[in-house]
């Protein structure tokens, strides 16, 4: 599905309110230079890695993938900025996915098998039966089935609901996070629910895109998505309560004063 970026500008932000500034450039001090609002959502990302270490959990760097990205997205003299900007976007909605506790995305050892996996999983079955069967019978099939293959028959119906209802890890990963940080008191309508996935799938295929050098991204285009790709972490990951100007500046003021 075609999804048009600019159609995804968060409403919370839309109506007059501070937005997300232009792409920043390197600072003289070599770091990157961010915005009010990057620096409230840098802050949060480096709050949940600084949560999940006090768990005991694997932190992934987020604030530093963020702020890299923002960097060389800025870096005039990196000729390929653009792809290598994607990069770190692409890497940070990834380990963003598996960082937020309530999100509960299974980790690499307990996330569903792979289509490629439950495939193999299907010819180990066939050529099972195909060596037990007495079905089989000088290459030709022959009399009513037996138990070898009414075994495969079972597992090749296991495998054609699954693939049905199939869904890639990141895909799912994604659509966890989205349910469950937007802090709402009930379930989003479904039709909301779905844009708000369709978001993030665009950024995703965006960013990727861009990272493996599919397409050349403009100046212009490329801030355009990330501008709307930090709106709409900011409205995920900071309650709508906590985005008044005073609480912003707050964080702000708490994560320079620990820095």
């Amino acid at each position: 599905m075609s999804v048009n970026v600019d159609a995804f500008c968060c409403c919370e932000y839309a109506m007059g309110k501070k937005r997300v500034s232009n792409p920043p450039v390197p600072t003289s001090s070599g770091g990157a230079r961010l915005s009010r609002s990057q620096r409230a959502l840098d802050k949060k990302l480096s709050d949940i890695d600084g949560n999940r270490i006090e768990q005991g959990q694997e932190a992934y760097g987020l604030s530093r993938i963020y702020q890299g990205s923002i960097y060389v997205m800025g870096d005039l003299v990196n000729v390929d900025r653009f792809a290598h900007a994607a990069h770190g976007f692409r890497e940070l909605m990834e380990k963003l996915a598996r960082s937020v506790p309530s999100a509960q995305v299974p980790s690499s050892k307990g996330s569903p098998p792979t289509l490629n996996a439950m495939v193999k999983d299907v010819g180990k079955a066939w050529g099972k039966a195909k060596r037990n069967t007495k079905n089989l019978n000088g290459g030709k099939w022959e009399g009513v089935i037996d138990s070898h293959i009414a075994k495969f028959l079972g597992s090749l119906a296991h495998f054609f609901n699954a693939a049905n209802t199939f869904k890639p890890p990141k895909a799912h990963q994604g659509e966890n996070l989205l349910k469950y940080t937007d802090f709402q008191r009930y379930p989003l309508p479904e039709q909301i629910e779905r844009i708000r996935i369709q978001e993030w799938r665009a950024y995703d295929e965006y960013f990727q895109r861009i990272a493996h050098h599919g397409s050349l991204a403009s100046e212009d285009e490329f801030a355009r998505y990330v501008r709307s790709f930090e709106e709409f972490l900011l409205a995920r990951l900071i309650p709508k309560t906590s985005r008044s100007k005073r609480t912003l500046l707050a964080i702000i003021k708490e994560g320079e004063g620990n820095a």
